[in-house]
């Protein structure tokens, strides 16, 4: 017999909270929907109560998702939890998330309230998201150092009051798989009721133990896992799913699970997420990095030629390496066009939305004569299709680079509808049509990255860049992708500069005020 394992994924959440990692509303959508196609059980669509942005973007995965469960974060007080429930009214199932902490610090130096106060917050806040939803997932908040005694009586009496499924979080990277293991071992053995819920982990990475920590508690009786594709996350991230679906997959004779996920679409997704964020993955980095299946070693290399199991556990077809597939050409029609994008998890909202990628797509189509679908994915990176307001915008852009000459770039910007133009200086020609660009601008921002990659192989693949700016306690990144890396640079600190411009106030979701 085995069970299954719920695989919760909180990639829109979580995810967002790495530095410039925050996504717009259609971004959003674009990634569940992939989520969606490759069977995730729970989509953590965000912290509807964080600002009206966050509101309406978990309200429009709320309302495009059908098959996962759509959830919402929310701290345990009335205002956070009604939110939440308004947020995921739209979907065919809603969850709300609520969470409060328990360790002796937290309570102490930031909630500032007792352990019996927790206790009665915590029955409340399950009261008030009942209202809503039965489906009510409870969090104690740095649980990897909180006192099991104080777990198992929060845990008994939040179960009394409602809660479906209990998370036991290492908010902090803290605990080691024994340990954590252990944990989960004595909390279902010790709370009353414990075989009445599904018990969930949510480990973070800032040991390295995220998915190690993950799979031990599974072994130790948890039936659900919190993780993020490519392991996205504040600060050292969080548990990779893919990791943790693979060795679930591959180890059979070790998990006594199994999950829904069609694992072929994770490569898609990883591919997918990386692009939005602007967070590359590392080439050596398991499942998902490039050389996750390349073999250097002429001894492992005649090995896999032999036999493909004498140095490969899991075959590259099966986690989707192989969706890297020519789909369109310059002869391709807008109906192509449209249905391939909806494969890819993208729907265009208007008729002038179609028209303009679709004028990108076939300006593309006349520079290089194969078309990916990274390429397709690549073209909705530019801000002309999905932003809802576009402040700054590229016209044109010029740069001179010659040996023994100092590099320069004149660039012409449409600034709130009106036209500027700027020459500047620089290093190299990205240099210099960067500080064009902000002759014009005048952000004051301080670039913290500047990062090339190519989206697909040969010399006319499309270079797609990032930039990450930061502007007083906000950092954003910005892609832009075009066969000429010039170009794409500009594009790329354009889309952080409007970034910048759009992005409203945020609340912390770990911050005081529950």
């Amino acid at each position: 017999m085995t069970d299954r394992l719920v695989i919760f994924d909180t990639t829109l959440r979580d995810g967002e909270q790495s530095p410039g990692a925050a996504m717009t509303r259609d971004e959003k959508v674009r990634i569940a929907r992939q989520l969606e196609k490759m069977r995730v059980d729970v989509i953590e669509a965000g912290f509807a109560a964080a600002s009206n942005g966050d509101f309406e973007s978990v309200r429009a995965v709320a309302e495009a998702v059908k098959d996962s469960t759509v959830c919402s974060l929310a701290r345990a007080n009335e205002k956070d939890i009604a939110r939440a429930g308004e947020a995921i009214r739209p979907a065919n199932a809603g969850r709300i998330h609520t969470f409060i902490a328990t360790s002796p610090i937290h309570m102490e130096k930031k909630l500032r309230m007792t352990p019996d106060q927790v206790v009665e917050q915590a029955v409340r806040a399950i009261g008030w998201a009942r209202q809503f939803t039965d489906d009510v997932e409870f969090s104690a908040e740095d649980a990897g150092r909180s006192e099991l005694d104080f777990l198992c009586r929060v845990f008994d009496e939040v179960i009394k009051a409602g809660a479906k499924t209990i998370n036991v979080p290492d908010t902090v990277g803290y605990s080691m798989p024994d340990q954590y293991a252990a944990l989960i071992r004595s909390l279902i053995e010790r709370v009353p009721n414990a075989d009445k819920v599904v018990w969930s982990v949510h480990c973070h990475n800032d040991l390295g133990l995220a998915v190690a920590n993950s799979l031990a508690a599974v072994r130790a009786g948890a039936r659900q896992v919190e993780c993020t594709v490519n392991g996205l996350g504040e600060r050292a991230g969080n548990a990779a799913m893919e990791e943790l679906v693979m060795a679930i997959h591959t180890r059979s004779d070790v998990f006594p699970v199994t999950t829904r996920i069609d694992t072929t679409q994770i490569v898609p997704a990883s591919k997918l997420v990386s692009q939005i964020t602007g967070y590359p993955v590392q080439p050596n980095k398991a499942i998902v990095g490039a050389n996750a299946f390349a073999h250097e070693s002429g001894i492992h290399q005649d090995g896999v030629l032999k036999h493909r199991e004498t140095y490969e556990i899991m075959r590259a077809e099966d986690v989707g390496w192989t969706t890297n597939r020519l789909t369109l050409g310059k002869l391709s029609g807008r109906n192509a066009f449209r249905a391939r994008m909806q494969d890819l998890g993208v729907v265009f909202e208007s008729e002038e939305q179609l028209n303009a990628a679709f004028a990108r797509f076939k300006e593309l189509a006349d520079k290089k004569q194969e078309i990916f679908d990274e390429d397709l994915q690549a073209l909705m990176s530019d801000e002309v299709v999905t932003p809802e307001q576009e402040h700054y915008k590229l016209l044109s852009l010029r740069v001179c680079s010659e040996t023994g000459e100092v590099p320069s770039a004149g660039i012409t910007l449409s600034v709130g509808g009106v036209e500027h133009k700027a020459e500047a200086n620089g290093s190299g020609p990205v240099d210099g049509a960067f500080k064009a660009i902000e002759s014009i601008a005048q952000s004051g921002a301080a670039l913290l990255l500047y990062s090339v990659n190519a989206i697909t192989g040969g010399t006319d693949a499309q270079g797609e860049v990032t930039v990450r700016l930061s502007k007083g306690d906000r950092v954003v990144n910005g892609q832009g992708a075009d066969t000429d890396i010039i170009i794409a640079s500009a594009k790329a600190y354009i889309n952080a500069l409007n970034r910048l411009e759009s992005s409203g106030l945020r609340v912390d979701p770990q911050g005081e005020g529950v």
